[in-house]
């Protein structure tokens, strides 16, 4: 995912982007949901602050491990299927930030 990040935007990244014929598409600035490896990263950390404070560093990775074995097959290919949908919304010339859209892809959110 291109999200315009600054090491995405570099020119050696640029580059390689031109030379293996990379297609990129336009990306509005702060729109992590456009981003499906985000979703995730957000269902994650909820799950992770479900569980109360950890103790110490150890805690937090127990923690975090457990979380990631819950996520299921089927929570991460709703959250790949729900995409398409995603970008047409973001493209519709009467789009809304993805961050206030109140649909959410099911991912344990």
């Amino acid at each position: 995912m291109q999200d315009n990040a600054p090491v995405h935007k570099s020119r050696a990244t640029m580059e390689w982007f031109d030379e293996d014929g990379v297609e990129l598409h336009p990306h509005p600035p702060r729109s992590p949901d456009l981003n499906p490896i985000e979703n995730l990263w957000d269902t994650l950390k909820r799950m992770v602050r479900s569980m109360g404070q950890a103790k110490d560093l150890d805690d937090l990775w127990d923690k975090v491990q457990f979380a990631w074995g819950l996520i299921t097959r089927e929570q991460v290919n709703r959250l790949i299927d729900s995409m398409p949908a995603v970008w047409r919304r973001a493209r519709s010339p009467r789009a809304v930030p993805p961050s206030a859209d109140s649909e959410r892809c099911g991912c344990g959110g």
